[in-house]
């Protein structure tokens, strides 16, 4: 239970790095870390790697019941057996760990420490510097602007008088992007190393989106603490210390004492390190972990959970918890424990979890960064996350992240923190059609009623061909060229009829049959009507365009389609080039440079493939081409291309959907 609510440019070292983890680790060695370096453009300094490999998550009955018994009686569990009720109360809110499981988790990068304030500063001041509104975390106002903040209290009280203490937070939440800020304490001291806190699950997504990152997902972060292990506590796989919370383990995590108890600079604490060189994993400040379904239920879903609870029933003390934890919807799940946790120290333990509502930034929550080895990979990630719209797919159609391929170009601040990133990452859809026995051909003509969506396009640049605005989500969509035969024949049938009322009134004659035509067969008008045509579209003949959501799509050639994440179609690109079968092959992307009136800038060429239906072999492939504006890739610009990481990755795929059983999921 979270109780404290309220305060007061690839590098070459860095791939042999990824090479040598295993012959380090079987030797007993340290990981490399990535090279050092000011304003290199490469990979972010502050990344360290994660193999991959098989970790245990969640916990079974009779390991939370002992973790419990340390915490409350350290050095004597069994003496905790005289206090039922606070073990009932513990187990209460710590039911979602049980029932145990094997993820397998790919190869990924995460960052050495939780995000720090300096790190966080420098989205904040580049964002207000662009004219963009973003929170500042409201320590920094209330405390780093003192004086600013006390000057606003009277404005506090008339806006929040009724809420009391919340009054200043609620104050922040309301007019947060106009508030003046400093990354110190009250006393005008530094806290630029400090992990940052006040930022909510929305506020993390979108800043590790503005970095192209994402949060680790909860297998993930785990192996970061575990590793191949199944120690329950952060320092359990050290012999001369023991996988047991004793009256030793406060003192280790120097939270032994009440003036201890606070938020330290990353990497005070030696005794926070996990097994692959990521420090403060567990009382520092509580991390976000990704939550794309937004809810919280049990860790590896009922039917594991289902065997641990049948346990939990059977003991004597376990039985009073009665009810099942329920999944809560529409939450964000963060790990880690926090300094304050030391008041309730079960929360340190590896697998423990807990819920925030999304839009909640607490003094004690923070987070940390994860990255995928795929370039342009994580940006997607997190910008669907944060909110994406897909009423052009269809029912159950999904993005397929697997076969996601892009570029990206970090350019680093002194410290190592990305001050600019630059990305374009397209992924496809899960698949094209869910009909039966279909065909391309069958596929093709039902675009010229809808258009299909294909995939999904994540930019930070803006694209010259065609124009599109950067930093956006698009979805991209399909329509093949022409008229479907019944819109032919209601604009052959609609024409007619005009032409022959327009004849009619220049003889002056009444145009009585017009009714009895339309009573004949399928009205034209309605026809016509369904694909955003009318009957001034019809007065000079046929058109060459349909209108889908009201826009004008030309149909003397296939047209690929652009919708914006408002849902509104914002431009097309006209193409010789079509939908093909195909056998199932890589998607892949070309990055050279084209020559514009603006002087060189960069060339795509996108060679997609979408299997025809879920599971099939046979696919769909396309080919599109863009302009985009920014530096080609060269040896003064580089970028990190969709070649360079499938060697380095073999082809894994990092992130959301990598660490999924045959169980059901509850988050």
């Amino acid at each position: 239970m979270l109780t404290r609510t309220l305060p007061a440019g690839v590098s070459a070292l860095f791939f042999f790095a990824l090479a040598t983890i295993a012959d380090c680790r079987a030797q007993g060695g340290e990981i490399p870390a990535p090279q050092q370096g000011s304003t290199q453009v490469g990979l972010p300094t502050f990344l360290l790697p994660v193999p991959g490999g098989t970790t245990t998550t969640g916990v079974t009955f009779d390991q939370l019941m002992l973790a419990i018994q340390e915490t409350l009686s350290p050095g004597k569990p069994e003496r905790a057996l005289a206090a039922p009720d606070k073990i009932v109360r513990a187990l209460k809110y710590t039911a979602s760990e049980l029932g145990q499981s094997k993820e397998q988790v790919e190869t990924f990068l995460l960052g050495k420490w939780p995000v720090k304030n300096s790190e966080f500063e420098i989205y904040v001041k580049t964002l207000r510097e662009q004219g963009i509104k973003v929170h500042a975390p409201f320590h920094w106002w209330q405390r780093g602007m003192k004086a600013d903040y006390e000057k606003h209290l009277e404005d506090i009280n008339k806006e929040f008088k009724a809420d009391g203490k919340l009054g200043p937070k609620l104050y922040w939440e309301r007019h947060g992007d106009d508030l003046p800020y400093a990354v110190t304490d009250e006393q005008g001291k530094s806290i630029a190393e400090l992990p940052v806190t006040f930022v909510s699950y929305r506020d993390a997504i979108q800043f590790a989106g503005w970095v192209g990152m994402r949060l680790p997902t909860e297998a993930e972060r785990t192996r970061a603490a575990r590793g191949d292990g199944n120690q329950i506590w952060l320092w359990g796989s050290n012999k001369a210390v023991g996988d047991n919370f004793t009256d030793k383990s406060l003192t280790l995590l120097q939270l032994a004492n009440m003036r201890e108890r606070e938020v330290k600079p990353t990497g005070t604490v030696k005794s926070t390190v996990g097994p692959f060189g990521h420090v403060d994993l567990t009382g520092q400040v509580w991390e976000f972990v990704a939550s794309p379904k937004m809810t919280f239920g049990p860790i590896n879903g009922i039917a594991k959970f289902d065997a641990e609870w049948k346990a939990l029933m059977k003991d004597k003390i376990g039985s009073q918890v009665k009810e099942k934890p329920g999944q809560k919807d529409n939450v964000a799940v963060i790990k880690g424990g926090s300094a304050f946790s030391a008041n309730d120290p079960i929360q340190l333990h590896i697998d423990a979890r807990d819920k925030l509502d999304p839009t909640d930034a607490l003094d004690v929550v923070g987070l940390r960064l994860a990255k995928s080895l795929k370039p342009g990979y994580d940006l997607l990630v997190s910008w669907v996350s944060a909110g994406y719209d897909q009423t052009m797919f269809g029912a159950d159609q999904a993005i397929d992240y697997k076969n996601q391929v892009g570029v990206e170009r970090y350019v680093l601040a002194e410290n190592g923190f990305p001050k600019e990133y630059h990305a374009f990452s397209f992924a496809p859809v899960s698949w094209l059609t869910s009909d039966k026995n279909p065909s391309l051909q069958k596929i093709e003509e039902k675009t010229q009623q809808s258009p299909i969506a294909i995939g999904t396009i994540a930019t930070t640049e803006k694209m010259l061909v065609p124009a599109l605005p950067a930093n956006q989500l698009y979805t991209l969509g399909y329509r093949k060229e022409g008229f479907t035969k019944e819109l032919s024949e209601a604009i052959k049938a609609g024409i007619k009829e005009l032409q022959t009322a327009e004849k009619k009134k220049e003889h002056g004659e009444k145009d009585e049959g017009a009714g009895d035509n339309k009573s004949k067969g399928p009205d034209w008008r309605s026809m016509i009507a369904k694909y955003g045509l009318n009957e001034k579209d019809l007065a000079a003949g046929a058109p060459a365009f349909v209108r889908v959501n009201g826009y004008e799509i030309p149909t003397d050639k296939a047209a690929f389609i652009f919708q914006d994440n408002a849902g509104k179609i914002i431009a097309h690109l006209q193409t010789s080039s079509s939908l093909n079968s195909s056998s199932i092959v890589a998607n892949d992307l070309l990055f050279d440079s084209a020559k514009t009136k603006e002087g060189a800038k960069a060339h795509v060429e996108l060679r997609g493939c979408v299997p025809l239906q879920a599971g099939q072999k046979k696919g769909v492939s396309f080919k599109l081409e863009f302009t985009i504006d920014c530096s080609p890739n060269s040896p003064e610009v580089p970028w990190r291309l969709p070649q360079a990481a499938n060697a380095a990755a073999s082809n894994t795929e990092v992130g959301t959907n990598n660490s999924v059983n045959k169980d059901d999921k509850g988050n």
